[in-house]
């Protein structure tokens, strides 16, 4: 199994500093065992403007290791189990070797780095090659390049124009599955003859 790890480009850090300017006595602070996890600063810190990006971390032999799959997004808020909850707008980008990468956009989500997965929600779009999804929300694994939903849609790829009622696609094997599909399918263009 590959190993991750993550660079976090922070634009802010968005901390409560707390504290009387005035007072020249500094409070000491408390211990972070004896905080709740949700006070605690360790266990949950928000970030504003950020880009997280992850790596593939098997050995390249001296090559440049490009991110596999990178986010951007308005806040993040991380947790100590290498969860990160995203909110305000995210784009995110999923790529793997010899295929062309998957592109999300969804107002907020959450983002698991040890399992290599995502959940995205609020007005997704998918696009993967000439691909693109409407979505309410979206389960991305980026170990199999599998994506998920189990809620209504719109599909198009400039030959169909589809709805349906869930979805499931495989970037790696190119499968792509839709339940009660209805809609339109071009099958020749004008000036095409059989």
């Amino acid at each position: 199994m590959s190993r991750w790890f993550i660079a976090l480009v922070c634009v802010s850090v968005a901390a409560g500093c707390g504290g009387d300017p005035e007072s020249s006595e500094t409070p000491s602070p408390p211990e972070l065992s004896a905080l709740p996890p949700s006070e605690n600063p360790v266990a949950r810190t928000t970030i504003e403007g950020l880009v997280l990006k992850m790596h593939d971390n098997s050995p390249t032999q001296g090559a440049r290791r490009n991110p596999v799959f990178t986010v951007e997004a308005a806040f993040l808020t991380t947790g100590a189990d290498g969860t990160y909850t995203a909110e305000g707008g995210i784009h995110a980008r999923a790529e793997r070797e010899g295929e062309d990468p998957v592109l999300f956009k969804a107002e907020e989500g959450s983002i698991d780095v040890n399992n290599q997965k995502a959940d995205l929600r609020g007005d997704v779009e998918l696009r993967a090659g000439n691909i693109l999804m409407k979505l309410a929300d979206v389960s991305w694994d980026n170990k199999t390049g599998t994506a998920r939903s189990e809620r209504e849609l719109t599909f198009g790829d400039g030959s169909a124009d589809l709805s349906a009622d869930a979805m499931e696609i495989n970037t790696v094997n190119k499968t792509y599955a839709l339940r009660n599909p209805s809609g339109r399918i071009r099958l020749m263009q004008q000036g095409d003859s059989l």
